[in-house]
């Protein structure tokens, strides 16, 4: 079986006693299910596994794919490694992050928890940059000149 190799930042984490944890991991806007198993993880303490790593945390694991008892595909990792840990809480996965004012002073946080808006800033990304090139083409010249209310 193909071992793959994926990392991530930790939206989720579920515990099922001392031997099983599931972990939602989310990079470039795709969520995958990491299903550690004392049985399978061989890198280390599985006990320190559950306490070190952290919602928001972003993770490296290396395992095998497989099917959850549900039939949900995920990765049955033999390594995890913390990559990088968060510093500061993600807000509550259930209520998320409402506030206005506070998504529009920290868009790195609305980027992290919003998918939605992850997928406006994308979009317009793209839409900018297929309008330059096409008046790139089209010989135009892009100017940026101070302008005044």
């Amino acid at each position: 079986m193909k071992i793959l190799i994926l990392a991530g930042r930790v939206h989720n984490i579920r515990v099922f006693g001392a031997k099983l944890i599931f972990f939602d991991v989310i990079g470039d806007g795709l969520k995958v299910q990491v299903m550690a198993n004392a049985g399978t993880y061989t890198e280390g303490n599985f006990e320190e596994l559950a306490h070190s790593i952290k919602r928001g945390d972003i993770i490296g694991c290396e395992g095998k794919p497989g099917r959850t008892k549900t039939g949900e595909l995920s990765l049955q990792p033999t390594k995890i490694k913390l990559l990088t840990p968060c510093l500061y809480m993600l807000p509550p996965q259930h209520t998320g992050l409402k506030d206005l004012d506070t998504r529009y002073r920290m868009r790195y946080l609305d980027l992290i928890v919003n998918n939605r808006t992850r997928n406006i800033f994308v979009t317009r990304s793209k839409v900018i940059n297929f309008l330059r090139k096409y008046l790139d083409d089209l010989g135009f010249l892009e100017v940026n000149s101070p302008w005044r209310v």
